[in-house]
């Protein structure tokens, strides 16, 4: 059992390591989003606009915090820190490097280990569409909750997907912990492949990265906050730091959901092709570059997310309805049934 401090010391780390990222991330998506769109993007505050995050940082923190008439004070300000808090919360069972030993005692890298981390993760982001609910019906205002009961919607809507899915791949992995899971890939292809679950069930992967996309609420998902038909959504009453919690969750939600890919379908934080030679030439150092490997393959993902989110149009909230339920829906049992009947043959 791990003490207080080092728990409170991993938690400092990850929120210390999240806050640096977040600017960099703003920073990024603009810049992409620019060059999509064949613009500059920031460049009057700092060196190519690099100082841009902080000044949108101050310009949150001066702003006037209004409480909109007819609102449920303690809920509309209690909404947008449990979006932060529920958003951050899974970051806690996410292990970035494999377990090592200190002065005779073995150590995880996550905050809290559990062997149902995969199970945990699961739970943990299943618990926004009550987030998004109470934010916009605190607001008092028709924008905000139908943009709660959209994001809502879309968000279970394609979480059972995301269900069925992972059920798959504890028939392949047998495990639900994220360490087994990671280890379970780490192996090589006879025609040189990584063991990744991305090449073992290529449907799955394909099914789970646009639900994956789906929850993260940006185009050509992003219902519950379009501008064009609900002013914003569910955070179009909010303002100051307020309406920065949201933001700043965002983003967070899709870290988070970068590394659920990663650990389901790119193989955790096993090393990169090439890294190998790293380890040999420095042993000591495989945690750092297990760390790094796994950093790499978010950051890629991110990159993808980017991408896609300025590239694509929304589609109709019809749209969206049937392609979760008439399309991926029952592909994910067929495929879910296909890998119970494999893994029963195989068993003989």
């Amino acid at each position: 059992m791990e003490g207080l401090s080092l728990i409170l010391l991993k938690s400092l780390v990850i929120i210390i390591a999240i806050f640096c990222l977040l600017p960099f991330l703003s920073y990024f998506e603009r810049k992409c989003a620019a060059g999509i769109q064949n613009r500059i993007g920031p460049n009057r505050v700092g060196p190519q606009g690099l100082l841009q995050p902080l000044a949108d940082f101050f310009k949150f923190l001066f702003k006037e915090n209004k409480l909109p008439r007819g609102s449920r004070k303690w809920l509309y300000h209690f909404s947008p820190l449990a979006v932060f808090v529920v958003s951050l919360a899974p970051l806690a069972v996410i292990p970035i490097c494999e377990p090592f030993y200190f002065n005779g005692a073995k150590i995880y890298p996550e905050v809290f280990h559990s062997e149902l981390g995969f199970f945990s993760l699961l739970a943990l982001t299943s618990l926004l569409p009550f987030c998004f609910f109470i934010a916009g019906w605190a607001s008092n205002s028709k924008y905000s909750f139908l943009g709660a009961l959209r994001s809502g919607t879309q968000l279970v809507s394609y979480q059972m997907v995301v269900i069925i899915i992972t059920c798959t791949l504890f028939f392949l992995y047998q495990s639900v912990d994220l360490h087994l899971i990671s280890q379970a890939q780490m192996g090589v292809f006879p025609i040189g492949l990584p063991e990744w679950g991305l090449f073992k069930q290529p449907l799955a992967a394909g099914i789970f990265l646009i639900c994956l996309f789906a929850q993260a609420r940006g185009l050509p998902f992003d219902f519950g906050e379009a501008d064009s038909e609900l002013c914003g959504g569910y955070q179009a009453e909010y303002s100051s730091l307020n309406y920065a919690f949201f933001k700043i969750s965002n983003y967070i939600q899709m870290t988070v959901l970068c590394c659920f890919f990663t650990f389901l379908f790119l193989g955790g934080y096993g090393l990169l092709s090439g890294m190998g030679g790293l380890v040999s030439y420095w042993p000591e150092g495989l945690y750092v570059i297990q760390a790094v490997s796994f950093s790499v393959k978010v950051m890629a993902l991110l990159f993808l997310f980017i991408i896609v989110r300025w590239s694509m149009p929304r589609f109709r909230y019809d749209q969206l309805m049937t392609f979760s339920w008439k399309i991926l829906f029952p592909l994910s049992l067929i495929n879910l049934l296909g890998t119970v009947l494999f893994s029963y043959y195989r068993s003989f």
